[in-house]
């Protein structure tokens, strides 16, 4: 995400596949939480995440310095 800059991508490609594979393939509940400011991450082991429409570190559209959204002249 730091060099990217895509929020999508550590959303789709780190937060959701690392709580969902240490769930089910490991039993152990994993709450990932990203600060897009720092672009580090929180990992609280043991602690369920909450659903995506309940999970604040889903918010709506781009992250501000995304160079893909600059690229394509998007406003989300």
């Amino acid at each position: 995400m730091e060099i990217s800059g895509c929020k999508g991508l550590c959303l789709h490609q780190c937060k959701a596949p690392a709580q969902e594979f240490f769930k089910d393939e490991l039993g152990v509940d994993l709450y990932v939480q990203p600060n897009f400011v720092s672009g580090e991450c929180q990992w609280s082991w043991g602690e369920a995440p909450p659903s995506v429409k309940e999970d604040d570190a889903w918010p709506a559209g781009c992250l501000t310095d995304c160079e893909t959204r600059t690229l394509l002249g998007s406003n989300s």
